[in-house]
C-alpha cells in the first residue's frame, strides 16, 4: 500500500514539474515566434523536462553523453574537415544572436528559434527540478513564475490569463503534498485513519475552491470596450505619471497574434547600435510635453557609419557651454539674413541627458547647475540625467526655405565641412545594382538639391510603409534588399536607403534619430511618444548647407509641414483605420494600417454594451482612486505619527531622525547618496545643488550630525533647533522646486 502510494505521489510530483515548466516556457514560445503546432509544443516540453531531470537525478548519464559527443565531434571531424571550426562558429552566432535578442530585443533568426526555446525550457526546467526535488520549498517557485507570467501579460499576451491559473492550481497542490509528505514524516511514516479524516476532508475543500476560484477568474467576461476619454488620460497622466506604467487595453496586432497593445516598450530609439530591418511595434507612453510651433522634428541622435546591417555613430569633437549661452556660432548678420528664430519649451516625462530639438539650435535655458554638451552634428546633452517634469527651453534658428536662401546669397562650400569623410562613407557591401540604380535616377538633374530631391521623390513614390516586415536575410545589404527584395519597410529602411543614396553621388548625409511630434492635444502643445520615434535624412546640400529630407512615404514632407492639418495620432494600429474611416486622412498617412475587417469594430453597439462598459470602467476608476488614497492616507497618517513620535525623542535620537529625513528630502530631487560613500563625501558631491540657508549649508548640518552621532557629549537644544530649521526649510525649497503635484506625488505615491 505504502508503496502504491509513493509511486502516485511520484507521479504527481512529475506531472506537477512537467506542467509548471509548461506555463512559463509556452508563454516565452510567443514573442520568439515557435512555429509548432500546441501538441507539439506539449510534448516538446515534456520530453526536455524529462531528459533534464533524468540528467540530473543520475549525473553519470551527463558525463557519459558529453564525453560521447566529444568523441563524436572528434571522429565527425576526421572525415569532414573542419567540422568542429563550423560546429564552433554556429554555436557562436546561436548565442550572439540570443545576446542581441535579450540586450537589443533583436529578432531571433529563423534557424535558431527552437533551439533558443529548447533552452529556455531547459534553464526552466533545472531551476524546478531543483525546488520541487531538492530544496523542497515550494515558495521559491512563486516570485520566478509568478513574475515571468506578470512579464508577460505586461506586454499584452493575453495567454499569461491562463497560465497563471494553470500554474496557481499547480502550486497549491504541491503545496498539499509538501504538507501531507510533512505530516507523514511527523508521524513515522504512518498516516492513521484520523488524520485522513481530520486533514483529508480539508485538503480536498482547499483544493476544490482553489479550482473554482481559478476556474472562475479565468472564465469571467473579459472586454476592450471602453470609454476613450483623451483628455481624462492625459491629465492622469500628468497628475499622476506611474499611470502610464501600467498595462493598456488598447488592441493592437502583434506578428499575426492579436493582443492588447504592443509588445515592445521601445523608449523612443535605441541608444545603441542595433541590426537593421525586422518587425516592430512601438508603444504610446508619452516621452515629453512639446510647447511651440510645430509639428517639429526633434533630433535626438546621429549616425554616420553604415556597414550593410547596422548604422553606427562616430567620435567627434564635443564643446561644453554654460546654459544660456549662444552656441549656434552664427554672426548676428548671418543670424537675420538666412534664419528665423524661435522657442520650444519641452517638459520631460522619462529619465534621460538628450535634449531633444530641431535643427539648428543655438541656445537651451534650464535652471540647474549641469553644463551643455554639443557635439559636431548639434546634438546636445545635459551633464548629467534630468528627471520627469524638468523643464527646458531651446532657441533654435530655423533656416528659410530653400529657393529664399539662393536669393539671400548664401554660400556654405562643402570643403568647409569639419571630418566631411565620415558623412562619405560606404561599405564595400553596396552593390551594383544601387549604384546603377542611383544613377538611373539623378541623370536627368543637375545641382545637388535637385539629385536629393529625385531621390527622395523615387522612395516615396515606388515603396511602400509597413511596420510588419520580415527579418533582412544573412549575406544582403540591408539597402539592396530594401530596394530591390523587400520594397516595403518603415522609416529605417527609407532613411538608410536615401542616405546611402546620396552618398554615391557624392553628397554627404548623416542618418537621423529621433521624434516627430505631431501629436497636437491643442493648439501650440504637443504630446511625444515612443510611437513618435522616427528616423530621417540631413543632407549637405551647396550651398545651402544640412537640409532635412523626408523619404518616408508615410510622412509629410518637412516643407509641407508647416500648412498640414495634422491631427492627433491613434492609439493603435486599428484606431488609425476608424479614424481613416472618419474622414482622417492625414493620420492614416502617419501610421498607415494593414486592411481590418470591417466587423472588427461594429459601427453601432447596444445601448446595453455600453452601459456595460460604462459602468466597468467607472468601477475600476474607483478602485484605483481609493487604492491611491489608501497609500496617500496611510503614508500621510505615519508622518504625523513620526511628528508626533520625534517630540518625545532624546535629542541626540531627534536630531539623528532629522538629519535621516533632510536625506530623504534631498532623495526626492533625485540625489542618492552612493554605497560606500561618507556623509562628508555626499555632503561635498551634492553642495553645489544646496545653496546656504540663513548662514548654514548641508555641510555644516552634516558636521552636526557626526558630532553629535558619533561623540560621547550631549546634544545641545541649539544644535537640534539648527537642524530642524534647516529640514523645515529644505521641504519648502524641495516642494517650490519640483511644484507642489510631483512633490506630493514622489513623497506619499513613489
Amino acid at each position: 500500500m505504502d508503496r502504491k502510494r509513493k509511486k502516485l505521489e511520484n507521479s504527481l510530483y512529475n506531472l506537477i514539474y512537467s506542467h509548471m515548466v509548461l506555463t512559463l516556457s509556452y508563454l516565452c514560445a510567443l514573442p520568439i515566434k515557435v512555429d509548432l503546432i500546441l501538441p507539439l509544443k506539449i510534448l516538446m516540453v515534456y520530453a526536455i523536462t524529462i531528459i533534464v531531470k533524468l540528467l540530473l537525478t543520475y549525473p553519470i548519464i551527463l558525463y557519459i553523453l558529453m564525453i560521447t559527443m566529444l568523441t563524436g565531434l572528434i571522429i565527425v571531424n576526421y572525415f569532414i574537415n573542419d567540422f568542429i571550426v563550423i560546429f564552433l562558429r554556429r554555436m557562436f552566432s546561436l548565442f550572439e544572436n540570443i545576446y542581441y535578442h535579450i540586450k537589443e530585443m533583436e529578432a531571433v533568426e529563423s534557424e535558431n528559434i527552437l533551439i533558443f526555446w529548447g533552452i529556455i525550457i531547459a534553464i526552466l526546467s533545472i531551476f524546478t527540478w531543483y525546488v520541487i526535488f531538492k530544496s523542497k520549498n515550494p515558495f521559491i517557485l512563486l516570485p520566478v513564475y509568478i513574475a515571468g507570467i506578470m512579464y508577460y501579460w505586461y506586454i499584452y499576451y493575453d495567454e499569461a490569463y491562463i497560465m497563471m491559473g494553470l500554474f496557481l492550481f499547480l502550486f497549491l497542490i504541491l503545496l498539499g503534498l509538501r504538507n501531507y509528505s510533512k505530516i507523514k514524516e511527523y508521524g513515522n511514516k504512518k498516516i492513521s485513519d484520523k488524520f485522513n479524516y481530520t486533514y483529508g476532508a480539508k485538503i480536498r475543500i482547499i483544493l476544490t475552491y482553489s479550482l473554482v476560484i481559478v476556474v472562475l477568474a479565468i472564465s469571467l467576461p473579459k472586454s476592450n470596450r471602453y470609454i476613450h476619454w483623451q483628455w481624462l488620460k492625459e491629465t492622469a497622466n500628468e497628475v499622476f505619471p506611474f499611470l502610464e506604467d501600467f498595462r493598456s487595453t488598447s488592441s493592437v496586432k502583434k506578428a499575426g497574434v492579436e493582443t492588447s497593445t504592443s509588445i515592445t516598450r521601445i523608449i523612443g530609439y535605441p541608444d545603441k547600435p542595433t541590426k537593421l530591418g525586422g518587425p516592430i511595434i512601438l508603444n504610446d507612453e508619452a516621452v515629453m510635453n512639446v510647447y511651440g510651433k510645430g509639428p517639429i522634428y526633434l533630433r535626438g541622435n546621429i549616425r554616420h557609419t553604415y556597414t550593410g546591417t547596422h548604422w553606427l555613430t562616430e567620435k567627434n569633437k564635443e564643446v561644453n557651454y554654460e546654459l544660456r549661452e549662444d552656441f549656434s556660432g552664427l554672426t548676428k548678420e548671418e543670424r537675420n539674413k538666412y534664419y528665423r528664430e524661435t522657442s520650444y519649451l519641452i517638459i520631460n516625462r522619462t529619465l534621460t541627458n538628450t535634449i531633444f530639438s530641431p535643427y539648428k539650435p543655438s541656445m537651451v535655458n534650464f535652471e540647474s547647475m549641469y553644463k551643455l554638451v554639443k557635439n559636431q552634428d548639434d546634438i546636445l546633452y545635459f551633464s548629467g540625467n534630468i528627471d520627469v517634469g524638468d523643464r527646458y527651453t531651446v532657441t533654435v534658428l530655423e533656416p528659410f526655405e530653400y529657393d529664399e536662401l539662393i536669393a539671400l546669397g548664401i554660400n556654405n562650400k562643402r570643403h568647409d565641412l569639419e571630418n566631411i569623410s565620415i558623412y562619405l562613407q560606404l561599405p564595400d557591401s553596396i552593390t551594383d545594382s544601387t549604384k546603377e540604380l542611383v544613377k538611373e535616377i539623378t541623370e536627368k538633374v543637375n545641382t545637388d538639391y535637385e539629385k536629393a530631391k529625385a531621390i527622395e521623390k523615387y522612395l516615396r513614390e515606388n515603396y511602400r510603409y509597413t511596420l510588419e516586415v520580415n527579418a533582412v536575410p544573412e549575406g544582403y545589404d540591408f539597402v539592396d534588399y530594401f530596394l530591390f527584395h523587400g520594397q516595403e519597410g518603415y522609416c529605417t529602411y527609407f532613411a538608410t536607403a536615401m542616405a546611402i543614396m546620396l552618398r554615391l553621388e557624392g553628397i554627404p548625409t548623416r542618418y537621423v534619430e529621433g521624434y516627430l511630434a505631431h501629436e497636437a492635444r491643442e493648439e501650440g502643445i504637443y504630446i511625444v511618444r515612443n510611437n513618435n520615434a522616427h528616423s530621417w535624412v540631413e543632407a549637405y546640400i551647396e550651398p545651402i548647407g544640412w537640409m532635412t529630407f523626408e523619404p518616408t512615404p508615410a510622412y509629410p514632407l518637412p516643407s509641407e509641414l508647416d500648412v498640414a492639418e495634422l491631427e492627433e495620432a491613434s492609439e493603435s494600429q486599428r484606431d488609425i483605420k476608424a479614424d481613416a474611416d472618419k474622414g482622417n486622412a492625414l493620420n492614416s498617412i502617419l501610421m498607415p494600417t494593414p486592411e481590418i475587417e470591417n466587423d472588427s469594430f461594429p459601427a453601432v453597439q447596444s445601448l446595453n454594451k455600453r452601459v456595460e462598459g460604462k459602468y466597468l470602467v467607472i468601477t475600476v476608476l474607483i478602485l484605483i482612486l481609493l487604492g491611491m488614497s489608501m497609500k496617500f492616507i496611510i503614508r500621510f497618517i505615519k508622518n504625523i505619527y513620526k511628528d508626533i513620535k520625534i517630540s518625545r525623542m532624546p535629542n541626540k535620537e531627534k536630531l539623528i531622525y532629522l538629519y535621516n529625513e533632510i536625506i530623504k528630502l534631498i532623495e526626492l530631487r533625485g540625489i542618492i547618496r552612493k554605497k560606500g560613500e561618507t556623509h562628508f563625501e555626499f555632503a561635498d558631491r551634492i553642495i553645489y545643488n544646496f545653496s546656504s540657508i540663513d548662514s548654514k549649508g548641508i555641510k555644516d548640518i552634516t558636521e552636526i550630525f557626526v558630532k553629535n552621532k558619533y561623540s560621547n557629549y550631549p546634544t545641545s537644544d541649539e544644535d537640534v533647533k539648527i537642524v530642524e530649521e534647516y529640514k523645515k526649510t529644505m521641504e519648502k525649497r524641495i516642494r517650490r522646486l519640483l511644484g507642489l503635484r510631483t512633490y506630493i506625488y514622489r513623497k506619499y505615491f513613489k
